[in-house]
């Protein structure tokens, strides 16, 4: 719903992207349009693999120098997520919080909040094909078709818009790498 700055590059860059989750990146990622609302849905967020509570701590501490106790939440692939929490609801912009499956509090520790639950966002390839070809890979080659995601702002300051925005939000983050629309920066 917010601007535009520019058409994501069709995945030019896919595999990168995902070698660089796998090797337990935090990136700072802004495609297509921008969100509106307090709330990251892909297109202006950090991400990162779920897979240890530390990598939330990294997220809180290291890169959005925030407190540690504050949840990150989960993208997850829509055709997986009674797989993984306990809900049949899609949640496309983050409004509901269900139980998490055993599974995905053993392989997913990241987004799980103390009650067990998560402020889930699930994503379609109608709605966001980039990003779900990026769960569905990294579904393939860990079993587990989510991500961590924050909104794409260090503590103090608003959710990024432009590109510029994001550059200097990454420069000032201990993020490793960015993606704009498919271009890769590094520090």
């Amino acid at each position: 719903m917010g601007r535009s700055f520019g058409k994501i590059d069709d995945c030019a860059n896919l595999d990168e992207i995902i070698k660089d989750l796998l090797n337990h990146k935090i990136i700072c990622w802004h495609q297509g349009r921008s969100e509106i609302g307090p709330r990251a849905l892909g297109h202006r967020s950090f991400i990162g693999l779920a897979d240890s509570v530390k990598m939330r701590w990294r997220l809180s501490m290291e890169i959005k120098r925030r407190e540690p106790y504050r949840p990150v939440a989960p993208i997850v692939a829509e055709e997986f997520l009674e797989e993984f929490f306990e809900t049949k609801q899609k949640s496309p912009f983050m409004t509901f919080a269900p139980k998490a499956k055993k599974k995905t509090i053993r392989f997913a520790p990241a987004i799980i909040h103390s009650d067990e639950t998560s402020r889930i966002q699930t994503v379609s390839i109608e709605d966001n094909p980039i990003m779900h070809e990026i769960l569905i890979r990294i579904m393939k080659a860990q079993g587990v078709p989510i991500l961590m995601n924050s909104s794409l702002n260090i503590k103090g300051d608003p959710i990024v818009d432009s590109p510029e925005d994001t550059l200097n939000t990454f420069r000032m983050s201990g993020a490793d790498v960015c993606y704009i629309n498919g271009k890769r920066y590094d520090k």
